[in-house]
């Protein structure tokens, strides 16, 4: 809990929607997708699908520095590479996907 409120707690615990836990380091995530009811983290280690919270939660569990830019897209900003604003998408390092914007981010 002290590690939670110095902020250097560096990981987070989901249930994936096969009932498996999976431990999340902040700095692996790319970013998380809204798909319905369930939430995609894209991750340096793949993708996993859970429905133990909404994006709304994510942002509050998450540091500062994961910011929703669309209404289902929350991005970790040390990842953006370009933020293309005729596109409206932001291109991140380390992985070829691409998210979509509406809300202009500052990095």
């Amino acid at each position: 809990q002290l590690d939670n409120i110095l902020g250097t707690e560096r990981d987070f615990t989901i249930k994936t929607i096969d009932n498996i836990r999976i431990k999340l380091n902040f700095d692996d995530v790319f970013y998380f997708e809204s798909h319905g009811r369930y939430i995609i983290a894209h991750t340096l280690h793949g993708e996993f699908m859970t429905r133990q919270y909404r994006l709304k939660q994510i942002l509050e569990l998450f540091p500062a520095y994961f910011e929703q830019c669309h209404k289902s897209y929350i991005v970790n900003t040390r990842y953006i590479e370009l933020i293309d604003p005729y596109a409206h998408l932001i291109s991140l390092k380390k992985t070829k996907d691409k998210v979509h914007v509406t809300e202009i981010i500052d990095t």
